[in-house]
């Protein structure tokens, strides 16, 4: 029988003893994400497991468009265009 980490129901499975550390160099991969596509995101998980299917698929639409304008999105998508690293600026 497969495990958990290759049933694919989770992203990583660490040896015993190195969660902590798993969980720290995930936290600063998510730090460098954009500021505010990072505050969307968890609202839109903070507010949506309380929620209905189909609330929660409207909160993380109305989360996108307040995205939409920004200038860090803009920033994201240029800085893939130039694969170089994105400067967010929370704007």
């Amino acid at each position: 029988m497969k495990n958990t980490c290759h049933a694919g129901l989770v992203n990583y499975c660490v040896p015993a003893g190195e969660a902590r550390l798993k969980a720290l160099e995930l936290a600063r991969d998510i730090n460098q994400k954009g500021p505010l596509a990072l505050r969307m995101a968890k609202r839109a998980i903070d507010q949506g497991v309380e929620l209905d299917t189909e609330s929660g698929l409207a909160l993380e639409w109305d989360c996108y468009e307040q995205l939409l304008d920004t200038k860090d999105r803009v920033e994201g998508l240029a800085a893939f265009a130039e694969r170089r690293k994105p400067q967010y600026k929370g704007e």
